[in-house]
Formats: structure tokens, C-alpha cells, sequence
């Protein structure tokens, strides 16, 4: 999906791999592996063995995790 076009179409419904992901929040693949197996982490979805992530969901787990200092 390196199509510029698809990419603005999509946008938020846009699929990132498991690489991307882990780049994306700064941890391994290794971890991201761990956290769906302890039903952990960001939301994803599966197509037979593929695991792919929406950027939505991405987005809305950092929301969820962000920490505000009093």
C-alpha cells in the first residue's frame, strides 16, 4: 500500500504490519507477540495467520495509555 492515493483513502483504517507497529510504539515484535498472546496491548486483527494492525486502533491504545502528571 505504498499507493499515496490509498493511503489518504484509507487513512485511519489504514493496516500497519506487526513491524510497523513495534517501530511505531518502540517496542520489539518479540513483545508485541507476547501481549496478543496474553490478550494484552492494542487491538489487531488476524487473516489466517497474518496479524495486522488499523492506525486507528494504534491511536486510540496510546490515548488510552497516555499518563497525566498532577
Amino acid at each position: 500500500m505504498k499507493n499515496g492515493r490509498l493511503d489518504r483513502e484509507l487513512g485511519e483504517n489504514r493496516c500497519l504490519n506487526v513491524s510497523e507497529v513495534a517501530d511505531l510504539l518502540g517496542v520489539s515484535i518479540n513483545t508485541l507477540n507476547a501481549w496478543r498472546s496474553q490478550r494484552r496491548g492494542p487491538v489487531y486483527e488476524k487473516f489466517g495467520s497474518r496479524v495486522v494492525y488499523r492506525l486507528a486502533d494504534i491511536q486510540e491504545y496510546i490515548a488510552r495509555n497516555r499518563i497525566k502528571p498532577d
